[in-house]
């Protein structure tokens, strides 16, 4: 039996990035189990988590298709504001290593924070 080739390229990027695998979990707001399971071959990521590691280890999304056997979906990119453009040009300048995936990680945080303001401020509209 082949071993995945997604499997082989993400334990590959773990050691080459020296990060555990309970590192790309909080990274990615993912368990630590979905990390284990995709590293063995049983599932695969999300497209959106795909999107991450893109970002993440520095390879382009048809390339990560490629090594799940799948070609990319034709869909449109969302447009993105040029504040937005600004901050993602700005976290691809970051070298690979520690400072990159801090600032990674701290962008996802703010990220993160930001939507569950909007679906406060929704369902507030909501009530």
């Amino acid at each position: 039996m082949t071993e995945d080739k997604f499997a082989l390229w993400l334990r590959q990027q773990l050691e080459v990035n020296k990060m555990k695998q309970v590192r790309l979990a909080e990274a990615l707001g993912v368990t630590p189990s979905t990390v284990s399971n995709w590293l063995k071959g049983k599932f695969h990521p999300s497209d959106d988590n795909l999107e991450l590691l893109s970002v993440l280890f520095k390879k382009d999304i048809p390339s990560l298709y490629g090594l799940l056997g799948r070609i990319e979906p034709d869909a449109e990119p969302s447009p993105l504001s040029p504040e937005t453009e600004s901050i993602v040009r700005l976290l691809e300048s970051i070298p690979t290593g520690p400072i990159r995936r801090a600032a990674l990680m701290a962008a996802r945080e703010v990220l993160l924070a930001f939507v569950k303001l909007l679906d406060s401020e929704a369902n507030d509209r909501a009530a």
